[in-house]
């Protein structure tokens, strides 16, 4: 992630959020699809930029008036150790967390409370016109914590899933002359053991993705890989509600 000169560390910490879910959020995007369906809302480029739009309004300003935040501000020579330094205290654990801690209070202020929410507490209305405008499916009070959860995720892990997941599907479906063919199913496998090993969510989103940008992986293998998170809609709900989600759609 390409730093910007410092010049003072309320920015340096803007931007070293916005930047990290940024990059993150570009593990998932698809650029250009043949397909048809519309985008859940982690998979569409244009959702990253509204939610840096909401990180930068109603998220981050609010974190930097905090005590904590404050005080982190001047703990370190931040000129010199840089927003490297800012992703290693966020990754560093939940406990006694200053980031995390009102990073966490700032998205639970998001969810519903049965009273009208004021407008720098809630995003929604925002989100749903951003999608609207791009023709993605937006987010909702459902997805808050995977939103909330973006920033403690690992990026390097997530690319060399994908990686891997990318090599399966050529080798099983394109294999070029140089490569021996995989056997059926090595990338059904290959999805499912990353589905296991990654955060919730994760394995099945890239399973969407898989959908809009390999050719070969059709409706009829995503109704398929939905059996193996559970022998039950109510267990694959609980399991993959995304990908439950987004066949159903298919399905019309």
């Amino acid at each position: 992630m390409d730093e910007k000169p410092f010049t003072d560390f309320p920015t340096l910490f803007d931007d070293t959020l916005c930047g990290f879910s940024r990059k993150l959020m570009g593990l998932f995007h698809v650029r250009a699809t043949e397909r048809t369906e519309r985008l859940p809302f982690l998979l569409a480029p244009q959702f990253a930029a509204c939610y840096e739009d909401v990180l930068r309004r109603m998220v981050l300003p609010a974190m930097r008036t905090s005590r904590h935040i404050q005080q982190l501000g001047v703990n370190y020579n931040w000129a010199e150790v840089g927003g490297a330094k800012l992703i290693d205290i966020i990754q560093s654990g939940e406990v006694n967390n200053p980031v995390l801690h009102h990073w966490d209070a700032r998205w639970t202020a998001f969810k519903p409370k049965g009273r009208k929410s004021k407008p720098e507490d809630n995003p929604w209305p925002l989100f749903r016109e951003d999608a609207t405008r791009s023709n993605y499916d937006p987010p909702d009070e459902d997805d808050l914590v995977i939103m909330q959860d973006l920033i403690r995720y690992e990026a390097e892990s997530f690319a060399k899933a994908w990686r891997e997941i990318s090599q399966l599907y050529e080798q099983e479906f394109t294999p070029n002359a140089r490569q021996e063919q995989a056997r059926e199913g090595a990338f059904r496998d290959g999805l499912m053991k990353w589905t296991s090993k990654l955060p919730d969510h994760v394995g099945e989103l890239f399973a969407i993705k898989a959908y809009f940008v390999f050719p070969r992986i059709d409706g009829h293998f995503l109704r398929r890989l939905i059996n193996n998170f559970g022998r039950s809609d109510a267990e694959r709900r609980r399991n993959a509600p995304y990908l439950l989600s987004f066949v159903h759609k298919m399905n019309g």
